[in-house]
């Protein structure tokens, strides 16, 4: 039997973690050009690392549903989801059974993202 240890798949996970972190900086940089002009290289990976764990904590795992989520949270702000401005980001999010990508679908029903100019 094949046995793959935890400190094996920590040296998988970190590359790929560090490559979604420089990919999701480039593309809200790209997206967001205003939003972001002023925000350090350092600070992104604070928002990057909060909005994975946030995203987590309503199920939305998948690499692509995490970037939506942290298009939100440039464009909304970094506390959108539990935002009274923002209500409606909460009742798609609150709804348990309900898988991350189809959370980042209706979210994304509601409200498109557009391209800052």
């Amino acid at each position: 039997m094949f046995v793959i240890k935890d400190s094996q798949l920590q040296a998988f996970r970190e590359p790929l973690l560090k490559s979604f972190y420089k990919d999701s900086e480039q593309h809200l940089r790209m997206k967001f050009p205003v939003t972001t002009k002023k925000i350090t290289p350092a600070e992104f990976g604070i928002i990057i690392e909060k909005g994975i764990e946030k995203a987590a904590d309503y199920n939305i795992i998948e690499r692509a549903d995490v970037r939506f989520f942290l298009e939100y949270m440039i464009a909304l702000g970094s506390d959108f989801e539990t935002s009274p401005s923002h209500e409606w980001v909460a009742d798609i999010v609150g709804i348990r059974n309900l898988s991350g990508s189809e959370k980042i679908k209706r979210m994304l029903h509601t409200y498109p993202l557009k391209q800052e100019s």
